[in-house]
């Protein structure tokens, strides 16, 4: 029989909440972040997701700042920065600015790529629902 390791967290492990920063580590080699759901909250640029020696797919919510602070006027958003150590779907750096969902796959290299992601709402809705605000109010 043939045992083959096992680098993921088994079962629905409860999900770790990390910081924004500029190395936001999702799969150190300590196994310090021991789940495969991972929630980042904050504000500010993320250039890597950190040295990794495993193969592992990571499922990420981020909670920008702004979202936590709606009832207070507002706050910073989160941006990934697009590069060779953090491989973005459309290969440009992302804005985020709502909740939104992401998967990222590590190849054991330190290498982690975007394979998904989804940010809730839709910026078109909100900025058509704000153009109909306006004009109904000049036509009052």
């Amino acid at each position: 029989m043939v045992f083959t390791p096992w680098h993921t967290a088994h079962g629905e492990a409860a999900p770790s909440f990390l910081t924004v920063a500029d190395i936001v580590p999702l799969s150190p080699a300590d196994n310090s972040v021991d789940t495969n759901a991972v929630i980042i909250e904050g504000a500010g640029t993320i250039t890597s997701f950190g040295d990794s020696p495993h193969n592992v797919i990571k499922r990420v919510k981020f909670v920008p700042l702004v979202v936590l602070r709606k009832s207070g006027g507002g706050g910073s958003s989160i941006i990934l920065i697009n590069s060779v150590i953090l491989n973005l779907l459309g290969k440009k750096d992302r804005t985020i600015s709502d909740v939104s969902y992401g998967m990222y796959l590590c190849d054991g290299s330190d290498h982690w790529s975007e394979v998904y992601f989804a940010q809730q709402g839709s910026a078109l809705v909100s900025e058509l629902e704000e153009r109909v605000a306006v004009l109904e109010a000049k036509l009052k």
